[in-house]
């Protein structure tokens, strides 16, 4: 009886004194439950292991630093972040992105979650700059892990409204920028 109330009280320590501690990798997808839904699908689990396992620790850590990164299913096209949960972050994924994940070259979505990423990543939820100036900065996050031919594809095939055209130009410039200097 004793060590059992030990152990409880260890359990009870341990869960109070990593409750405002960064996620690892492992525990953001397996110990979540909001990620059920892709635990259940070893397609998406294999991709969101990869994709996350990409990060940087230090990029991982600053996403996760104040709220946890949740990965949410619903309508819509392909994904968009949500930050208004006080202890939680959202990147919402839309059909077209589920579809994009699962194809057999599912570059285009790796770039669009880093896309996403990049938005929680530079806390644009809660900065006022102008949503082209945030684009940019998402698209650059995405680049900067070798999305950039990905995002300019994605870019590519939407109308060409003075958003995309600039922000086509802008990755194309990093591409320029970068490419030269490896």
């Amino acid at each position: 009886m004793y060590r059992y109330k030990s152990r409880c009280g260890d359990m009870i320590f341990n869960k109070l004194r990593t409750r405002n501690s960064i996620p690892t990798l492992e525990n953001l997808l397996i110990d979540t439950p909001e990620h059920e839904w892709i635990r259940e699908d070893r397609h998406l689990f294999r991709f969101f292991k990869e994709a996350l396992g990409l990060l940087s620790k230090d990029d991982f850590d600053q996403i996760n630093r104040t709220k946890t990164l949740c990965f949410l299913f619903s309508s819509g096209k392909f994904a968009s972040t949500l930050s208004s949960h006080e202890k939680k972050q959202f990147i919402i994924l839309y059909p077209e992105m589920i579809y994009a994940i699962k194809s057999v070259d599912n570059t285009s979505a790796f770039a669009i979650l880093f896309h996403e990423l990049g938005h929680i990543y530079h806390r644009h939820h809660e900065k006022s700059m102008s949503t082209l100036e945030k684009q940019h900065e998402a698209d650059f996050f995405a680049c900067r892990y070798g999305f950039d031919s990905e995002i300019l594809d994605i870019l590519y095939g939407e109308n060409k409204t003075f958003e995309v055209t600039k922000r086509i130009n802008k990755v194309l410039e990093f591409q320029k920028n970068h490419h030269v200097n490896q």
